[in-house]
């Protein structure tokens, strides 16, 4: 899809950049009587627009805190490395991490024939496991997490 886009108007560059951190936030109703929109404040959410920020300077798809990582899996975990550790407003360290995914690949599903109407799902889910590769990292810096 994005190739066709790409196709479609040369030159043109589609980038998105993720901020993701862990915390509480309040969520309020802002507007008028003709239109409401949701907001939410809290510092958390602003880290995570920072780190959404530092996107583009780290040339990452995607950052995480280690408040955010530490409760990922150990398999999701496996496919995260550290960026850099930065200093938070409350001058506290803070690690942040990028998931390493090999975005170059065309992420596509097989059409399904008339002869097989009732494909499943898991049939689906290998298809995105082939077609979707980690880049493999020493994750030998991650500390252990406590039980």
């Amino acid at each position: 899809a994005l190739s066709e886009l790409y196709d479609r108007m040369p030159g043109y560059k589609c980038r998105i950049g993720c901020g993701l951190h862990f915390g509480w936030a309040i969520e309020g109703a802002i507007g008028s009587n003709k239109k409401i929109d949701a907001s939410y404040i809290s510092p958390h959410v602003n880290m995570s627009e920072t780190l959404e920020g530092l996107t583009k300077e780290y040339g990452v798809s995607i950052l995480m805190s280690e408040p955010f990582y530490d409760l990922l899996s150990p398999q999701a975990a496996a496919g995260c490395r550290k960026v850099d550790v930065i200093e938070t407003s409350e001058s506290q360290p803070m690690g942040i991490y990028t998931f390493d995914a090999d975005l170059s690949i065309e992420f596509t599903l097989p059409e399904m024939t008339a002869e097989e109407p009732n494909e499943s799902q898991d049939e689906h889910q290998d298809v995105k496991k082939q077609k979707f590769s980690l880049i493999p990292i020493d994750l030998g810096h991650r500390k252990q997490k406590k039980e």
